[in-house]
């Protein structure tokens, strides 16, 4: 009986682990692709008006 009361706790707490872990690790993915992102966006800008000045 405590066995089978436990599972579906165990379960869930996994799920919920699982859950936070993707998150987090979406976050980082997300965070990484916007630093990459505003790094190219000020290099193509700097590129564009030293252009622009020669």
């Amino acid at each position: 009986m405590t066995n089978y009361q436990n599972k579906p706790y165990d379960l869930e707490e996994r799920t919920l682990e699982f859950a936070i872990e993707i998150n987090i690790g979406f976050g980082i993915v997300i965070l990484v692709l916007g630093v990459i992102f505003n790094l190219w966006f000020v290099y193509y800008c700097n590129l564009t008006k030293l252009k622009g000045f020669s």
